[in-house]
């Protein structure tokens, strides 16, 4: 009878919950999680911007000392999710010269153009310029920069990017010959 009962009591202590310390109270269950509008939501996505330019191409002109323009090409190309305001400055080397800049949308004023640009996009930029003659014989190397930002408040996010160009010669220089 004895293994009765105690068989019994297990089987009713597996079916009913025993508070072991009759004084306290069970714990209360974990409460549902709740949507949250804290400021802790994740920042946005950072800017991100690319520079590339090209090698300033002289002409053969150069070699008769012809008054001759050459267009120095550069390309901004948003890399990242949000839209940007590109500010790009080109730094001629010495003996190059201004003539004009220009890129489609954008507003140039001499060797600064600033652009919206959208995510993935990219804005070419051409500068004309004219070289001095005897810059061939230390042909010197220019620069382009850029800041993109996000915005113009305190919360403003910023990008830069860098890059150099050089001026490409033709072959050259004439030499003469005695006859």
């Amino acid at each position: 009878m004895a293994a009765v009962v105690g068989g019994l009591i297990a089987i009713l202590s597996a079916a009913v919950s025993i508070n072991p310390d009759p004084g306290r109270a069970a714990p209360a269950p974990d409460p549902d999680p709740t949507v949250s509008t804290s400021p802790s939501d994740p920042p946005p996505p950072p800017p991100a911007v690319a520079v590339t330019a090209e090698d300033l191409p002289i002409g053969a002109g150069y070699w008769q000392g012809a008054a001759e323009t050459y267009r120095l090409t550069a390309r901004v190309r948003n890399t990242g999710i949000p839209p940007v305001t590109a500010t790009t400055r080109v730094t001629l080397p010495p003996g190059v010269t201004l003539v004009r800049s220009a890129a489609p949308g954008c507003d140039a004023d001499g060797l600064s153009v600033v652009c919206p640009i959208a995510p993935r996009a990219t804005v070419t930029i051409t500068v004309d310029v004219t070289v001095a003659p005897g810059l061939w014989r230390d042909p010197p190397t220019g620069t382009v920069q850029v800041r993109a930002a996000t915005g113009t408040g305190p919360d403003d996010r910023t990008a830069t990017d860098a890059t150099t160009f050089g001026l490409d010669f033709p072959p050259g220089p004439p030499t003469r010959t005695s006859t």
